[in-house]
């Protein structure tokens, strides 16, 4: 069974930027200090995937603002570093990543620091550590933030749900400073977070799906809308953001479980809502030893805006 990291978060006072392990084999959280120099600073709203020995995390929001940093974390050295900058996307929160074919990181929407849903994808090439420049998208993909996304084959991601603009509803004004204007940095974070408000009085949760296709050409994507159910029988999700999904089984593997879900839990075909399935956090839990494992008796402090991914091959 691969074990699953836990980084960073907000408990409701402060950021984080603890790594710990869930072992799926000892049934048992770990608390880990890296080994490094480089380590991301405490930020929730971020996201991050793994693949191989590699765990990686990127954007985010701190208290300095948002990132726009790939942190990666190779799982056995516990050693941080940071990707080259070369064609980073916007700084963002409340997006997401999907590791797909086990060569690209596949980065979708979020929230810009203006408060403004982005409908854009960048590709993080795994094998040669870089972003993929001038990613060329087919079709109009969902401006959304707080959405769900999941691989469902080696070359497509569905996208649900999630946060963005409301049918009809002009795309948010982003205030810009007059630029012969001098203005205070206190100034400039009341304007910013007035910007960010009317951003969101415009936004609403959607209860749509997209797929994403990759193409055989590196640097090309696909947006197609997915039909909901069929003509006769139409389905209806109920709108939701902020909602993690991953795919567990089959269902027939579900429908074999000696205990079954509950109808008003049940997910869309084999997507389920994790979330439900984590132990009550504990809070007040501290930190590792320096330079060693040090075993916790119970989960990390409660928190949000945090991630959580296990670490695949």
């Amino acid at each position: 069974a691969l074990p699953i990291f836990l980084f960073g978060g907000w408990d409701g006072y402060k950021r984080h930027n603890a790594l710990t392990l869930f072992s799926l084999l000892e049934d048992r959280w770990k608390s880990f200090v890296t080994n490094s120099d480089v380590t991301p600073p405490p930020v929730c709203f971020h996201a991050s995937c793994g693949y191989g020995r590699r765990f990686f995390v990127f954007g985010g929001e701190t208290a300095e603002g948002l990132l726009a940093d790939m942190y990666i974390l190779d799982v056995q050295s516990l050693q941080w570093s940071v990707a080259p900058n070369t064609g980073v996307p916007l700084k963002r929160s409340s997006h997401t990543m999907t590791v797909l074919q086990g060569l690209y990181v596949i980065v979708i929407g979020g929230r810009s620091a203006e408060g403004v849903a982005l409908n854009d994808v960048a590709i993080f090439d795994i094998a040669n550590n870089h972003w993929v420049l001038g990613v060329k998208t087919l079709g109009v993909g969902p401006a959304r933030f707080g959405h769900t996304a999941i691989g469902i084959s080696d070359k497509a991601i569905l996208v649900y749900g999630g946060c963005g603009p409301k049918v009809g509803a002009p795309p948010a004004a982003v205030a810009q400073p007059n630029a012969k204007e001098k203005v205070s940095e206190k100034d400039k974070e009341a304007q910013q977070q007035a910007a960010t408000l009317a951003a969101i009085g415009s936004y609403t949760l959607h209860s749509d799906a997209w797929v994403l296709r990759l193409s055989d050409k590196v640097g090309v994507v696909t947006w197609e809308r997915c039909q909901m159910g069929t003509s006769n029988e139409p389905v209806q999700l109920p709108p939701r953001g902020s909602s993690p999904a991953r795919s567990v089984g089959s269902l027939g593997d579900l429908s074999a479980a000696p205990t079954p879900v509950p109808p008003e839990a049940t997910p869309p075909q084999s997507i389920l809502n994790l979330s439900s399935r984590v132990p009550t956090p504990t809070p007040g839990l501290g930190g590792a030893v320096a330079g060693a494992v040090s075993v916790a008796a119970s989960a990390p402090v409660g928190r949000c805006g945090h991630t959580s991914r296990s670490e695949e091959h």
